[in-house]
């Protein structure tokens, strides 16, 4: 009886000893994990070139086959919160009017997945799109959806951001309405 006590407590003690390791290995990995979520990577680092002062040339359709008006603005641009994340802001005129933007441009290293988040005076929803970037870091592709008042349903929006070179780069935006793609919107930044 005494021995079986004995093995008893023995084989307690190591099964505790061996969940205990376990626990701390799991503890280890799940840290070193959430390390490389929060660390910034290769595409922050891109992100960090384009911290500045930037003028736009922008110009809009307002539907298929139509032709474009065209305006100019400021964009500053600053990494925040440790370079995790790109801010955004413009300043301009539109359809003569005072038009204030905000984008915040963000790379989740888990997902692999680039989120862009746009607000402005002009409106009061939020435009949020996902995407991916090249392996050269010269192409950001976004697709989601915009709410138009207007139709009161979302439209599809697509996005794309080419670095042209280092003091100069391109936006176009793309909507689809009624089936039909069009380009909407383009925004050349020229480093100030």
């Amino acid at each position: 009886m005494r021995r079986a006590a004995v093995l008893l407590i023995s084989i307690l003690f190591i099964s505790i000893t061996l969940i205990a390791q376990e626990e701390q290995v799991n503890q280890d990995e799940m840290m070193k994990v959430w390390m490389e979520y929060m660390t910034p990577s290769d595409v922050h680092k891109h992100f960090q070139k384009l911290e500045g002062t930037w003028t736009t040339d922008i110009k809009f359709w307002m539907a298929p086959g139509t032709e474009p008006t065209s305006s100019t603005g400021e964009a500053v641009g600053e990494m925040i919160l440790g370079g995790r994340y790109l801010k955004f802001t413009h300043t301009g005129n539109y359809m003569n009017m005072p038009m204030e933007g905000m984008s915040l441009e963000s790379y989740d290293n888990s997902k692999k997945e680039l989120t862009s988040i746009w607000i402005d005076n002009m409106g009061t929803g939020m435009m949020v799109l996902k995407g991916t970037i090249s392996d050269d870091f010269k192409t950001l592709e976004y697709s989601g959806t915009i709410f138009d008042p207007i139709s009161k349903s979302d439209m599809k929006v697509r996005q794309v951001s080419k670095m042209l070179d280092d003091n100069k780069m391109q936006m176009e935006m793309f909507m689809t309405y009624m089936d039909q793609e069009f380009k909407n919107m383009e925004i050349i930044f020229t480093r100030k």
